[in-house]
């Protein structure tokens, strides 16, 4: 009997083992695809990392990037999920960096050639502009007089 129940927990602590390895694994598949196809960008890039995606665009484009950002480590590594396909190469970026401040950098032909990341934008709940408390007059119903 012992042997039998040192076995079923000698199977079940390999199992635990291997599906305790096996998750951050699957957690980390990221995924870089861009196409610069004309004027026109597509791209599929799920749980990427922002410097990953910054060094693929400047690698596939030659665009180059400032970054001025608070917390820079904390935010390069901050994961991106995006999927759009034949977006002017201009919306594509935006689609892509829509989450942070930045400024994009054109030529005088209107070539993109540099994006300019500032921070990431703050939170909308936070920063709400709150509306003052208003008196108004109210309308009291006409009485009709006879």
């Amino acid at each position: 009997m012992r042997k039998v129940i040192r076995a079923i927990f000698t199977i079940l602590a390999a199992f635990l083992l291997l599906c305790a390895q096996s998750a951050p694994i699957r957690a980390e598949r990221t995924e870089i695809n861009l196409a610069f196809i004309d004027q026109t960008l597509s791209a599929k890039i799920v749980e990427a990392p922002l410097r990953a995606i910054i060094a693929k665009i400047r690698a596939e484009k030659g665009i180059r990037f400032r970054l001025w950002l608070k917390g820079t480590e904390s935010l390069l590594h901050r994961k991106i999920s995006v999927r759009f396909s034949k977006l002017p190469i201009k919306e594509g970026i935006e689609r892509i960096f829509r989450a942070m401040n930045y400024s994009l950098i054109f030529n005088k032909r209107g070539k993109l050639v540099g994006v300019f990341l500032v921070g990431k934008k703050p939170d909308r709940g936070r920063y709400r502009a709150r509306r003052r408390a208003v008196m108004r007059r109210r309308s009291h119903p006409r009485v009709q007089r006879r």
